[in-house]
């Protein structure tokens, strides 16, 4: 099995029950990428005014921190937050529509060998 494989597989596994609780329905996209320390990828994500989104991010227990910046058109900080962990879930309930930015980094741990895993965002909707 891929790489790629084996990220989408983690992404299903992991994410699809932390998206699809608590009313919440997947968008169907899964996001997921490998990457390595040092890395950065950024992301662009619609939000429409009266719904309400989950969004979760997931590593792999290869990848420890994860570093994520969203911002909003106008370049506003909406979420700067640095995790040490498994995932991250993000409810919000936008006020206007947003075109966001999602930007994930995976910082150096300062190893001698460089790190690498899956990474996966994943959306979910409740009306």
């Amino acid at each position: 099995m891929g790489i790629y494989a084996q990220c989408t597989d983690f992404a299903k596994e992991k994410g699809l029950p932390l998206v699809n609780s608590d009313g919440y329905v997947s968008d169907g996209h899964l996001n997921t990428l490998t990457m390595s320390e040092g890395e950065e990828i950024n992301m662009h994500r619609p939000l429409y005014k009266g719904l309400s989104y989950r969004i979760v991010f997931i590593a792999d227990e290869n990848i420890q921190t994860i570093g994520i910046l969203v911002k909003d058109s106008e370049k506003r900080r909406i979420m700067n937050k640095v995790y040490k962990g498994k995932a991250v879930i993000w409810d919000v309930t936008p006020s206007e529509n947003l075109e966001l930015t999602i930007g994930m980094l995976i910082p150096y741990a300062g190893l001698e060998e460089m790190k690498q895993g899956c990474v996966a965002m994943l959306v979910g909707v409740r009306n």
